[in-house]
């Protein structure tokens, strides 16, 4: 039944915020063995085995979770994320483009894409993965943020006002109106 695995995720989820890895990784394992297309549970699993510096079972967590779920744009882009930290840019570039590719409207990872870009000098395309992001997501106030950063870095003060100000209205997150 899916409402079990949403219990189990949420409690793995429960024990991985507060510290206890073992408890949460039986938990997802325990998902895994009851549905492995659902990506939640590798997507813990990775993160668990990033924060012990594992990297190589990090790796295989979303390699085996994206073997059951190939198109899931959660695992894509947290796989993309960590190749990001490792170096592995060109990796990481190609997943995040098959990640938005199968899901459009997955802002995290045009907000990740536009990064690579924005990191490459290639501040169009990054521009245009941020109104992508946001095009998918109206409410994702990070797309408007890092909009905002981007073009108030191009001395575009009067459009980075109103991002920064439409960021603020979805969420007072926003660590730039702090």
């Amino acid at each position: 039944i899916k409402a079990n695995i949403d219990l189990w995720s949420y409690q793995a989820r429960q024990s991985f915020l507060s510290g206890n890895y073992t408890a949460a990784m039986m938990m997802y394992n325990k998902c895994i063995n009851y549905d492995p297309t659902d990506g939640r549970a590798w997507l813990g699993l990775a993160r668990i085995y990033w924060k012990k510096r594992d990297n190589q079972l990090a790796e295989k967590s979303y390699k085996d979770g994206l073997y059951y779920s190939p198109n899931n744009p959660f695992l894509l882009q947290g796989y993309a994320v960590m190749l990001e930290k490792l170096g592995r840019i060109s990796e990481s570039m190609k997943l995040l483009i098959t990640s938005v590719k199968y899901n459009p409207k997955h802002a995290a990872s045009w907000i990740a894409l536009a990064n690579l870009y924005k990191r490459d000098g290639l501040i169009d395309n990054a521009k245009q993965c941020y109104v992508n992001a946001i095009e998918g997501d109206s409410q994702s106030y990070v797309a408007y943020q890092a909009l905002a950063v981007l073009e108030a870095n191009r001395n575009n003060v009067d459009n980075a006002r109103e991002l920064f100000k439409k960021a603020l209205s979805i969420s007072n997150k926003s660590i730039y109106a702090l």
